[in-house]
């Protein structure tokens, strides 16, 4: 409170001795004494704690909820629990010093009672105390009796949309819903939108009653005389582009920002990113379009013209919940701190684009340049640094993870995870909060894992960038996935398909229906195999439906559909939903259990092509994992073409490549798989065997540059189809399709090396598991 000049150090030193002479805690003298009001001092508790705040007035707190937690516990330690989803249970602390007292032994004597994650938040303590009540209401529903005969109570009907709140408050009538709702839905626009644009309700009405659904106070500007200095706190093209303008600023900590359209997901993202960003509180109001058109005014006043600021009438301001926070009193005088202006890029990576060049006067191209830059201690120019300098090294992941001492920076360089630089562990919180707004992702959530994106601008290529954070003992973990878009979509020989393997690719494609499945781990490159397949048979008259989580590609004239399980929408409901879209060619992200697996052959039995993933070692061992799953062998033949299994081997380095001579146990291992390749294939192979590597430059990593596919194609057969019905294993599967002509992906890799597009070294490494 001293270092925010809530407090003087005069004051804070007699509180601390007033608490000692007490034997009481400097929180208990707070709460006693009421030097501060309320709200400043939970202010404060929650940078201590690092505890976000919560409203009860907008929760109707269920029985079976409250009574996880005793009523007699609850009151002598002001704490309500509000929510229990997924076994968390959410808790409201109103005197958090009483926790720390008693070492939070309460709160950890529930969790291993109760064997269930608790999650505390801070609240205010009449909330916690309005909140009793919840206690009394029996675990029962309510009911009232009329004419002897006990009915439950009536439900409060849920207000989903504005239609829903202006019908309820009589501003419109039926009629005028469904006009609305239907041209809404002709039109792909927002209700709001249309009501602004017919005229259906007033500004002033559309305003209060956006207010209402999204808990936000209402205040008219009419008569507010905003300053100059007060409204450039946003740029002028920021203010018109998203309908908000501040127009009031309390000190330097607290902004009040009026908007007309609270309904546009920017407007919120913008405002935590300026919260964020300056370590201001914001307050938000909702406020009518003609208001913000007559605000907008106040720009072209000019700094000459700045007029003192304008006191707001009680009339001017319509509270509802929440309340809209009130100004602080100041403890000392002190002089305004200026809030920094936002300015359009940050605005981009408020909303998830960010341009690269416009935090670093140029590229990052060295190792010694990133680490110069990380000595700096800026923020936001080390994560753009990081972030530069892994898309000119052409790396496919991020990895921050932190020790007990020291933060690790690995990036993932064709396939290889590689050291890169070491950051101070004191800039980890703080980065990870800079990858956290970006990506849309909660700041105040470390204990759980969470997952975000956002876009970045790089020499005009737009990268998609997939974070994932991970709690761990010595802080959070992130990983940032790195995907240009702007390369498109490699066609099937580029993946590295040729001969043979590529013919049967390419024969079990054209055909109508049955099932494609592309096999291997995690990152082989086995959903790009399926889009340059896609990508091969995609015509207008082919109807393509995929579905992804997430969505990696956008192919022109394919319907791509993001899976969301958190809502239901899994790829077994969306594979229902797909087949009633008369589709073609289905392509399923991953087959991940029973229900997608069945939904996937049915599809393919019914005249559909279907592509999909399996993770497998190799391709023989796809028929005894769907087996494994639960589907019928007999179905299994019926509907399965093909099968893909795949690995990616890093590519020589062009620039730098040298013919080198095997050592005798390793020459005579490769010439022993070399008999066995089929003669077909045998044709391209040079007399003398020639291997190559790369010597190493600065154009490349340890000689290797780029990576490409080596592959197993197996086409199922009358042969496999028999012995895979009496269920055989996948070695066995392998060894008929070898004796039938199929390579292997250790041969498929050998015959890349003798060309010199990878080394015997890399093709070993990558193969040796799936043998």
């Amino acid at each position: 409170m001293v270092e925010k000049k809530l407090l003087i150090k005069d004051q804070a030193e007699k509180i601390r001795q007033k608490a000692k002479l007490h034997d009481k805690s400097v929180g208990e003298i707070l709460d006693e004494s009421e030097i501060l009001p309320e709200r400043t001092i939970i202010k404060a508790y929650s940078i201590l704690y690092n505890l976000p705040f919560v409203n009860l007035g907008d929760y109707h707190i269920p029985y079976k909820v409250i009574s996880r937690i005793p009523e007699e516990m609850a009151k002598k330690e002001y704490v309500i629990p509000f929510e229990y989803h997924d076994n968390i249970l959410k808790v409201a602390v109103a005197k958090p010093y009483r926790l720390r007292k008693s070492k939070t032994g309460v709160i950890s004597k529930y969790k291993e009672k109760e064997k269930v994650d608790v999650k505390l938040y801070l609240a205010s303590k009449k909330d916690v105390e309005e909140a009793f009540k919840y206690y009394h209401q029996g675990e029962k529903r309510k009911v009232v009796v009329q004419e002897g005969i006990a009915k439950p109570a009536p439900q409060k009907k849920v207000l989903r949309n504005i239609l829903d709140v202006l019908l309820a408050q009589r501003a419109i009538n039926p009629i005028e819903y469904k006009k609305v709702y239907e041209k809404a839905t002709e039109q792909h626009k927002t209700y709001e939108d249309i009501l602004r644009s017919d005229k259906i309700v007033s500004e002033e009405a559309l305003a209060k009653s956006l207010g209402f659904l999204y808990k936000l106070p209402y205040i008219s500007l009419k008569n507010v005389d905003i300053p100059y200095q007060v409204i450039t706190k946003f740029p002028q093209n920021i203010a018109v582009e998203y309908n908000m303008v501040v127009f009031d600023a309390i000190g330097g900590n607290v902004l009040k920002v009026a908007t007309s359209k609270p309904e546009n997901r920017q407007v919120k993202e913008i405002i935590d990113f300026i919260r964020s960003r300056n370590n201001v509180e914001v307050d938000l109001f909702v406020t009518s379009q003609e208001d913000i058109k007559r605000a907008l005014a106040n720009y072209s006043q000019g700094p000459q013209k700045r007029s003192q600021r304008a006191r707001l009438s009680q009339q001017d301001v319509i509270q509802q919940k929440p309340v809209a926070p009130q100004p602080q009193p100041k403890m000392v005088p002190e002089e305004e701190k200026p809030v920094s202006a936002m300015g359009k890029e940050d605005v981009k990576e408020a909303i998830g684009e960010l341009d690269l060049g416009t935090l670093l006067k140029s590229d990052v191209v060295s190792v010694d340049q990133l680490k110069q830059i990380i000595n700096q201690g800026l923020v936001p120019k080390i994560v753009a640094a990081m972030i530069n300098f892994a898309l000119k090294k052409k790396a496919s992941d991020i990895h921050i993870e932190p020790t007990y001492d020291k933060v690790r920076l690995r990036y993932r360089i064709d396939g290889i995870l590689r050291d890169i630089a070491i950051i101070p562990k004191s800039l980890h919180p703080a980065i990870v909060s800079r990858v956290k707004i970006s990506a849309h992702m909660r700041i105040d959530e470390q204990r759980i894992p969470q997952d975000g994106r956002f876009d970045v601008v790089f020499k005009d290529k737009l990268v998609d960038i997939r974070v994932s954070t991970l709690p761990t003992v010595k802080g959070e973990k992130v990983v940032m996935r790195l995907l240009d878009k702007s390369k498109g979509i490699i066609s099937l020989e580029e993946l590295g398909l040729t001969g043979e393997p590529y013919k049967r690719v390419v024969r079990n494609i054209k055909k109508p229906y049955g099932m494609i499945l592309a096999t291997g781990p995690t990152g082989s490159g086995k959903t790009t195999t399926l889009y340059a397949s896609i990508q091969f048979i995609n015509s207008s008259e082919t109807n393509i439906v995929t579905l992804e989580d997430p969505v990696e590609y956008e192919i022109e004239g394919v319907n791509h559909c993001q899976a969301r399980p958190e809502i239901g929408f899994s790829f077994a409901e969306g594979l229902r939903s797909i087949l009633r879209q008369d589709p073609n060619v289905i392509m399923i992200g991953e087959i991940r259990d029973k229900e997608t697996a069945g939904m996937a052959v049915h599809a393919a039995l019914t005249g559909h092509l279907v592509l999909s993933t399996l993770h497998t070692n190799d391709a023989g061992g796809a028929v005894p994992r769907l087996i494994d799953m639960g589907i019928e062998p007999f179905l299994i033949t019926s509907s399965t073409n093909l099968v893909i299994a795949q690995r990616l081997a890093r590519k020589i380095c062009s620039r730098c490549k040298e013919k080198i001579a095997l050592p005798p146990p390793v020459l005579k291992e490769v010439e022993a798989e070399i008999a066995k390749i089929p003669e077909s294939a045998k044709i391209k192979i040079k007399k003398p065997l020639e291997f190559y590597r790369g010597r190493g430059c600065n154009q490349c990593t340890g000689g290797y540059s780029g990576r490409i596919g080596v592959f197993e194609v197996l086409e199922m057969t009358p042969k496999l189809d028999r012995i895979a019905l009496k269920h055989a294993s996948g070695e066995e599967i392998t060894k008929v399709a070898v004796e039938e002509g199929m390579i292997t992906m250790k041969q498929d890799g050998i015959l890349k090396a003798l060309e010199g597009i990878t080394t015997i070294d890399e093709v070993m490494r990558v193969t040796v598991v799936a043998e």
